[in-house]
């Protein structure tokens, strides 16, 4: 049985913007930026104001394999016309679920990336009914403190998800594939949290001989690093004089799933 919580998704009045910084390069650090993206929040950008956006809370695991994992938060298209690959929301003998469409074999199917897990047979004598089109992943990361009653009130917004009103609460948006292994891809917008404590396993924004970049925290033998979930880059060991160059904590990542 599905325990997938669908919310429906209504706009701040009004939104509350942040600044968007650029310069989080998850790869090789980059020169520090001087300038900033125009402000905006999350509903701006993934479009919350459409009637035919609804947001699904996830609650299982059954495509983690694509990035999407528990407790992550995703914004349905239910306008958009699905194509095979695309992870959609259907609802199947009345229940909902997330799954992937596929052709492969006849008829075509939605199926997990959990082995084990039967697909979904679409066809004439099925109950099954696709309902719409993931287009954003807002994926929680260690750390993260969501309303404690986001999960019982609708509607709401992924501002409000997010506790993005808070002062100490910034956007980057990614650059580079040095995090790749975290889910973290180029574009991707990252919610920073600078009164999250950093520890180790979570993934930071931090300034390093004036450059910014996204890496994991962890404990080395001389004390903090900064690591790549991407063999092709170093760990960077941080000196006792880098540790307040940490500003903070990445606590979500906005990826968007539909690139057409």
């Amino acid at each position: 049985m599905s325990n997938l919580q669908i919310i429906p998704l209504k706009p701040a009045s009004p939104a509350i913007q942040l600044p968007m910084y650029p310069g989080a390069e998850c790869g090789w650090p980059s020169p520090a930026l001087d300038w900033a993206e125009a402000e905006l929040s999350l509903d701006e950008l993934v479009g919350v104001g459409a009637a035919s956006t609804c947001l699904v809370w996830v609650t299982d695991g059954a495509l983690a394999s694509s990035g999407i994992c528990q407790d992550d938060i995703l914004v349905v298209d239910m306008a958009l016309q699905p194509v095979p690959g695309d992870i959609v929301l259907a609802l199947h003998e009345g229940e909902p679920y997330l799954r992937r469409l596929t052709e492969l074999g006849q008829p075509p199917a939605l199926i997990a990336d959990t082995p084990g897990i039967s697909p979904l047979m679409i066809g004439d004598e099925q109950e099954l009914l696709i309902q719409g089109v993931v287009v954003f992943n807002l994926h929680r990361h260690p750390g993260a403190n969501a309303s404690p009653n986001i999960k019982r009130d609708a509607p709401a917004c992924l501002d409000d998800v997010v506790k993005i009103g808070q002062c100490s609460t910034f956007l980057v948006r990614a650059r580079g594939d040095s995090m790749r292994g975290a889910g973290i891809r180029p574009g991707d917008v990252l919610v920073v949290d600078r009164a999250c404590d950093p520890k180790p396993g979570y993934v930071v924004v931090a300034i390093i001989g004036g450059e910014f970049t996204v890496k994991r925290l962890g404990d080395g033998i001389s004390g903090p690093v900064l690591l790549s979930e991407n063999a092709l880059y170093p760990t960077i060991q941080l000196q006792a004089k880098d540790e307040p160059h940490i500003w903070g904590s990445v606590t979500w990542n906005l990826q968007r799933l539909v690139r057409r």
